[in-house]
């Protein structure tokens, strides 16, 4: 028995070595923020899941998760969905279902009610959903309830059971210890002869069998095969596992393949004949190894319900994965599959090996002396062709030669029309090969003149080289036609309409060379000699971040950071949820028509005649919710729910959430408000949409998705304001008319005050052009007399200084002629001189003329200084007229001392300072 055990515990230990590194389906981790224990799962007909977990029954919609708890929180140990929006569940001591109407929450019915009060309390593990809507079976481990769709019956099983299950059209109950029985509603139960026989008391599970038997899964005793009453072990490959870890659940899945939960060695996937076909454990996959629950939704895809936390098995995904988990091979840049049965793995490790055979897991090894990074394969009939850190090498019949020293082979091409010729890029410039009598390749000479890195190369159709720098340049060469030099060559810039030649790369498609940069793709024309950006290759965007990968025939790859595009000519393929390697995207078609993307721990295939056309069930884009200010709407309130709402204009500000049941890649949507933009918006993760302060009006909600090209609608109508009504309006036209009536009138009599106004600005414009023309005759006039006043004082001046002239000329005179004139004659002229300098007929004249322009200057004068004499009024006037004290004298007919004297006089009457100038105090009076 211990050689037994130990055999066994060996064989476990060796499917595993085996397994862990097997082709596996992508292994996604769906959880909700809190992991739970997952008992049930199960798909409701608009395609959200629902996961029967301790904290009750949770529901995810590709999106958003929900929590719904029974009347007293109990755990919920089962849920089962049918096809007319109900979701069963139970629980301890209660069962029944969840149900919602089209835009309504889901309200919860008891049908445990419907039985007596005093009945066992027993915990629901297990809901049975029979077809053609003949009911549903709740049960628990001793008791089995059935609901008619109308009401629940009690039904004794013949002793405890584990899980009712359909098989084959038959209702099988398996009965611990003794064996399998089969139930009729009608005939109640009756034992499948044989099974009485089984080895082990427990049945985990029930498997129609490809010739028309049954596959029982027993807990401990592994697999086996009832047929015709006859019982006997079903052989597989995963007997040592099933014996040590206690098989839990199972499922037969549409693919014909059959998936065993196990509590202690995860996930065991067997195809019909019993071939392993995978094993997901905790070391290569799966959260951890403990599987309560399993689901197969519409899409193909395996849900996993674990101890703790829910995985997700993608089958509908084409792509299969091999993961090295533990770093053997390291980051995956290329690889090639020789001889349809080797495949070979060139890493930054070196290049590895493994048989490729169908249902057998893979098993790298090391090719000794490929130590280093491994940069490029390429099968030949003559053998294997490797592009190495150290060169090139050929991996013939299991030996490796060196075929060039001249290190870091980057890429072989061949050179077109020249058969068994290529060329080389490499770390230090390009390496001419050929190949030799038996095809074998072997190294013939360098090309001188362009000693650079050069990472890729490819060839126009005019025979022209390309080549691209490991860090910046992009060159265009012209070779001889003998291979042996560089005729021509020509080193692009940014003055050909490249916006850098950092980081630039090649692709060669079928009809095109594309180029890229660090702000896109572009193209040359030859033509202009230029570079072009191209956005759009065959109707497909190309944003800066992605790299275009050629792929067979009319195979292309759109390569972006967490996802590849696969194309076929103008065709999208397929949208590949995968990650290649960002400094150095690979995608190798394989001669056994696959391709094959290399990752950073591993790799991933598909076939390369894969189609999505008819694979998978979408179901259409949901608006789930609609939240008004804040507050999510009782859609109760309208009919129908969530279509044709008509909203307050309170609730203007609306919050729309919306989802898709797509589980395996990740969903984008995109919108359009009709009625409040045209254009759809751009794809995002996002799910939900905020539209905040519209205005009144009908509105309709359009949602697409990325799977799917429905369009979804919800139509809406916001009420106006009051102040929006026609009422309102009808009210605002009244005043507006009452308004502009009131302003006509306005008007109108603004209009006559204007025109009054007119008349009498008229008029004053005509008196100010009267007054003007008076003022400037006024002007003119004194301007004239003060003239005339200068004048006639300057002749006065002037008369009575000649006088005095005259006066002293006859003193002089007078003394000369003493003895020969008489006194009486001097005396005669004398005082008809000194009349002529005193006349008051001159003073007269003055004053008329200084009163013509100064004519209240006395009268001012005099009421402020009545003391003033008349001489001091003459003074004052020859002062105002800014006569000099020489100047008065002789109008004065004194000495200019007598003038000095008078003027003191006159500020001592007038009170004046020293300080204060006389003659300016008088001409600002």
């Amino acid at each position: 028995m211990k050689w037994l055990a130990l055999t066994c515990f060996l064989g476990l230990l060796l499917w595993g070595s085996q397994l862990v590194a097997g082709e596996t389906p992508r292994v996604i981790h769906i959880d909700p923020e809190e992991s739970s224990q997952n008992w049930m799962i199960t798909q409701s007909a608009s395609g959200a899941m629902f996961f029967a977990q301790t904290e009750g029954l949770k529901q995810f919609d590709g999106q958003q998760w929900a929590l719904h708890s029974l009347p007293h929180k109990q755990i919920v140990r089962a849920a089962e969905a049918d096809n007319e929006g109900r979701v069963y569940v139970g629980g301890y001591a209660e069962f029944g279902f969840w149900q919602a109407a089209k835009g309504q929450p889901l309200r919860y019915t008891s049908l445990s009610s419907q039985l007596p009060p005093d009945r066992p309390l027993e915990e629901i593990w297990h809901i049975l959903l029979l077809k053609d809507r003949q009911g549903v079976i709740f049960q628990s481990f001793s008791t089995i309830y059935y609901f008619d769709l109308r009401q629940v019956h009690v039904i004794a099983p013949p002793d405890n059971i584990m899980f009712l299950q359909q098989v084959g059209g038959r209702i099988i109950a398996p009965v611990i210890g003794k064996g399998l029985y089969e139930w009729n509603i009608q005939r109640g139960f009756s034992l499948l002869d044989g099974t009485e026989q089984l080895p082990a008391p427990r049945v985990k599970g029930l498997l129609p069998a490809r010739d028309g038997g049954i596959i029982i899964a027993t807990e401990q005793q592994g697999l086996w095969s009832y047929r015709n009453g006859q019982l006997q072990p079903w052989r597989n490959d995963a007997e040592a596992i099933f014996k040590n870890c206690q098989i839990n659940r199972v499922a037969r899945l549409r693919n014909g393949l059959y998936a065993f939960g196990t509590i202690l060695c995860g996930l065991v996937v067997l195809d019909a004949e019993g071939k392993m076909q995978f094993q997901l454990e905790q070391r290569n996959g799966l959260q951890n190894n403990t599987v309560l629950a399993l689901y197969e939704d519409r899409q193909g895809d395996l849900w996993v319900g674990l101890d703790q936390g829910v995985d997700l098995i993608a089958f509908s995904s084409p792509l299969r994965y091999y993961t090295d988990k533990y770093g053997q091979l390291g980051t995956l840049y290329t690889a090639a599959l020789h001889n349809r049965t080797e495949l070979y793995v060139g890493t930054n490790q070196g290049l590895f090996r493994s048989r490729r055979t169908e249902g057998v897991p893979p098993s790298f090894q090391l090719i000794s002396g490929t130590q280093g990074q491994v940069w490029e394969l390429s099968s030949h009939s003559s053998g294997l062709f490797i592009g190495h850190n150290e060169g090139a090498f050929a991996l013939e019949n299991t030996q490796l030669r060196q075929v060039s020293t001249v290190t870091g082979g980057w890429q072989m091409l061949p050179v077109p029309r020249r058969p068994g010729w290529a060329i080389q890029s490499t770390y230090t410039g390009l390496v001419v090969l050929r190949q030799d009598a038996q095809g074998r390749w072997q190294f013939s000479h360098r090309l001188e003149g362009l000693l650079a890195p050069l990472r890729q190369m490819a060839f126009d159709t005019d025979g022209h080289l390309w080549v691209v720098h490991a860090s910046r340049g992009l060159w265009q060469l012209e070779l001889s036609e003998d291979l042996r030099q560089i005729r021509n060559q020509i080193a692009w810039t940014q003055e050909s309409g490249l916006p850098d030649t950092y980081a630039m790369s090649l692709t060669r498609l079928k009809d095109k060379l594309l180029f890229r940069s660090t702000a896109g793709y572009y193209e040359y024309s030859p033509g202009r000699a230029q570079f072009s950006r191209v956005d759009n290759y065959k109707s497909q965007p190309l944003p800066p971040s992605c790299f275009v990968l050629a792929g067979q025939r009319d195979d292309w790859f759109i390569v972006q950071p967490n996802e590849v595009r696969w194309m076929r000519g103008a065709t999208k393929v397929a949208d590949l949820a995968i990650q290649l390697v960002s400094s150095f995207p690979t995608i190798q078609y394989m001669e056994d028509g696959h391709y094959l993307f290399c990752l950073r721990n591993g790799y991933a295939i598909i076939p390369a005649n894969y189609s999505e056309e008819g694979r998978r069930f979408v179901a259409e884009p949901t608006i789930t919710q609609l939240i008004a200010h804040g507050k999510k709407l009782d859609s109760t309130l309208y009919s129908p729910p969530l279509q044709g709402l008509v909203l307050p204009a309170e609730l203007n500000s609306l919050s729309f959430q919306f989802s898709q049941a797509w589980f395996s890649t990740p969903v984008r949507f995109r919108y359009r408000l009709a009625g409040f933009q045209d254009n759809w918006s751009d794809w995002t993760p996002v799910s939900h949409k905020e539209f905040t302060n519209l205005p009144h009006g009908r509105y309709t909600l359009q949602l697409q998705s990325d799977q799917q090209a429905a369009t979804v609608s919800m139509a809406f109508t916001i009420k106006p304001h009051w102040w929006e009504t026609t009422t309102a309006r009808a009210a605002y036209t009244l005043m507006l008319i009452a308004v502009l009536s009131l302003f006509y009138r306005l008007h109108k009599r603004r209009l006559q005050i204007q025109a009054r106004r007119m008349l009498i600005e008229r008029e004053r414009s005509i008196q100010q052009e009267r007054i003007k023309t008076q003022n400037a005759q006024l002007e003119a006039d004194v301007l004239r007399k003060s003239q005339e006043l200068a004048n006639s004082t300057f002749r006065l001046v002037r008369k009575n200084d000649i006088l005095v002239q005259i006066r002293e000329e006859l003193e002089s005179l007078k003394t000369e002629m003493a003895n020969r004139m008489s006194e009486r004659h001097y005396q005669r002229l004398r005082r008809l001189i000194d009349s002529h300098m005193t006349s008051e007929q001159d003073w007269k004249i003055f004053e008329s003329n200084f009163n013509e322009l100064h004519n209240v200057f006395f009268k001012h004068l005099k009421q402020d200084y009545p003391s003033l004499s008349p001489g001091d009024l003459r003074l004052a006037a020859y002062l105002k007229m800014n006569l000099s004290s020489k100047e008065i004298a002789p109008l004065l007919n004194i000495s200019v001392r007598g003038v000095e004297n008078k003027r003191y006089r006159l500020r001592q009457k007038m009170g004046l300072d020293a300080e204060v100038n006389l003659t300016e105090w008088l001409m600002r009076y």
